[in-house]
């Protein structure tokens, strides 16, 4: 079908624990609106409200006697042919446009990858949900799906009278403070292609962390905070729920910390971070690591936080 013959209608230390949505920005393709009678349009990567960046999928860069423009384009819909979107008015086609609903390619090589960055925790665990449909009236519709570079979702389908939109749940760890989430229309690029619509990214669970001047150095992790040997007589360690020691009959610090005294900081944390930022006070401290931290250790460190 020749796509352009359709018609349609138109602070420094603190503790993370909470649970958090994580919207992608545009993640429903609703701006920009479409307002061509055709009912799409295409929009250049780097528009203002579209949020994605885009890229050219496809590798040829000329067809009937036209370059392929840069940059690359989206293509967005509204209304075509009465197509539903899963949400909203607009979703995106993947296999895109060179020259947009006025132009005069029907077939062009215009499939791309979106992609969007993301602000997310080191540690913590994230849900990417979207929505796909195989365009109507076609049957070569395929989409990867990459978190980083982590291939996650690889669709494909042949396309009924209307969309037929599929939801996709995917879980994930982030390993760093942004993560990348990419969408490539893969069948062959003939400028019709893989629906799209509804991306979300939800955080799911965040567990204690330890974060000093806004920098997270770890995850509180029972099994990284065990002594080398055993655990020392006054002696400090987190096992996951408690800070535990070890103290002689009748004597010992009539002491108690919770993880939120050290920040969400275990013992193997404390001690790396006191070692990095003050290196002549708190040299190698080999007795420390090996038999775990001393309540001075555990004191001193609360009192440089504050």
């Amino acid at each position: 079908m020749d796509k352009k013959l359709i018609l349609g209608i138109i602070p420094v230390i603190l503790l993370l624990t909470a649970t958090t949505v994580f919207g992608v920005t545009n993640g429903g393709f609703e701006t920009p609106i479409v307002t061509a009678t055709q009912g799409w349009d295409i929009y250049d990567d780097g528009t203002a409200e579209l949020e994605w960046t885009v890229e050219w999928y496809s590798t040829q860069t000329s067809y009937g006697g036209q370059t392929r423009p840069d940059p690359a384009h989206l293509e967005l819909h509204r209304g075509v042919n009465n197509w539903d979107p899963y949400e909203g008015y607009q979703y995106a086609e993947l296999d895109t446009d060179w020259d947009g609903p006025g132009g005069g390619l029907s077939g062009e090589p215009a499939s791309v990858k979106i992609s969007q960055e993301i602000d997310t925790t080191s540690g913590c665990e994230y849900e990417l949900t979207y929505y796909w449909s195989p365009r109507p009236n076609h049957n070569d519709n395929q989409m990867k799906v990459y978190i980083n570079d982590d291939k996650v979702g690889d669709h494909s389908g042949t396309g009924g009278s209307n969309t037929n939109w599929h939801e996709e749940i995917v879980q994930f760890t982030a390993n760093s403070d942004t993560t990348t989430i990419s969408f490539i229309e893969t069948g062959d690029p003939d400028s019709l292609g893989m629906f799209l619509d509804n991306v979300i990214v939800e955080e799911i669970e965040c567990p204690e962390m330890c974060v000093v001047e806004d920098v997270v150095i770890g995850l509180t992790e029972p099994d990284l905070d065990v002594p080398d040997v055993r655990l020392g007589t006054n002696r400090w360690v987190f096992d996951g729920e408690d800070w535990v020691t070890t103290q002689p009959n009748g004597k010992g610090w009539d002491k108690s910390f919770s993880i939120e005294d050290t920040y969400g900081c275990n013992c193997e944390q404390i001690l790396t971070w006191l070692h990095e930022n003050y290196p002549e006070e708190y040299g190698e401290m080999k007795g420390h690591w090996k038999f775990g931290c001393s309540i001075s250790v555990l004191e001193d460190f609360i009192t440089l936080a504050d």
